[in-house]
């Protein structure tokens, strides 16, 4: 159902009550983001579920350290979008600074909401950015039925002359929070998804939940990426990795590079905008259009942006008691 902004913000602040107005603000424009986007299963729902935001504590300030081109980030058991931002901050800084920023994250026990959120903002800052994230285990794969991997987004974003460039995929077949959202809503999910306990193949998001899903297309391909994310933001990062437990570090790896070091920002800019020109003018199947990523993303922000609403599925407003 579409909704105000404004109201969405007052019930989401009611909520957030615990925080610093800056943490409230920071964690309120993700949700917004992913919901307005149509990565809704990253947006609001984040307020149940079972990792809700409200009740994350943060058990000391947010650390960095630096070395050369790489920022070391201590989350402090902050929410995790409040210390990715302060992450994202120091790769953007690095990256002007040396041409190349890394940052890493560990210490954080909650997810990021969505990963374009800040791919967007790091190439509004004409910058490339690849960022990874893992967290407790509930994907499988290499033919095993036990949870190894987190969900394992991944994504990266380019600038252009016009609007960004940017993608975010999750390696599992879906996201945690899309079995939260299927039994919240009573719903089945698709074949091929998922596993129960026992490792036998399930329609039942529950059964799911304790089980674990497969990967997006069930084979070494999507496993390799899952299993690179979980290297990245899991080991380097000094994060947990193939663990289940809610207890453990979830972790990020943020990579930016400064084009203008490269072949130069103004010409990169203008080369992508003309690569994606030619590409919408190419010919398609018969009944089929061009939609190249974050199209529809940016079509749909433009429409929160300009209107001042966003479309929140009943349900997740019932569940995070909104109405």
């Amino acid at each position: 159902m579409l909704v105000k902004v404004d109201w969405l913000k007052e019930k989401t602040e009611a909520i957030l009550k615990d925080f610093s107005s800056s943490d409230q603000e920071s964690i309120f424009n993700a949700l917004l983001w992913a919901e307005s986007t149509g990565k809704h299963t990253q947006g609001f729902l984040k307020l149940a579920g079972t990792e809700p935001i409200q009740s994350i504590k943060a058990t000391s300030k947010i650390k960095i350290k630096n070395k050369k081109c790489v920022s070391r980030v201590d989350g402090g058991g902050n929410p995790s979008v409040v210390a990715t931002e302060r992450a994202l901050a120091e790769a953007i800084s690095n990256a002007k600074k040396h041409g190349v920023g890394i940052a890493t994250l560990n210490n954080t026990f909650s997810s990021n909401a969505t990963q374009s959120y800040y791919l967007y903002k790091a190439a509004k800052k004409d910058l490339i950015c690849l960022m990874m994230s893992r967290s407790p285990a509930v994907q499988t794969g290499f033919g095993s039925i036990d949870p190894l991997f987190g969900t394992n987004p991944f994504g990266l974003s380019f600038p252009t002359k016009d609007e960004p460039l940017f993608f975010d995929y999750t390696t599992a077949s879906m996201t945690f929070y899309g079995l939260i959202l299927a039994s919240i809503k009573g719903e089945r999910l698709p074949a091929d998804v998922a596993l129960d306990k026992d490792g036998d193949p399930t329609f039942n998001p529950n059964s799911a939940i304790k089980g674990a899903m497969r990967s997006f297309d069930s084979n070494h391909k999507s496993d390799s990426l899952a299993l690179m994310v979980e290297t990245l933001a899991g080991p380097l990062a000094g994060a947990a990795f193939a663990d289940t437990s809610l207890e453990t570090s979830y972790g990020t790896f943020i990579l930016c590079m400064d084009p203008d070091v490269f072949t130069g920002a103004k010409r990169f800019k203008s080369d992508m905008s003309e690569m994606l020109k030619r590409i919408n003018n190419s010919r398609t199947e018969y009944g089929k259009s061009i939609r190249l990523p974050s199209t529809q993303a940016l079509e749909k922000w433009g429409f929160t942006q300009n209107t001042g609403l966003v479309d929140v599925d009943e349900a997740v407003l019932r569940e995070v008691d909104f109405l």
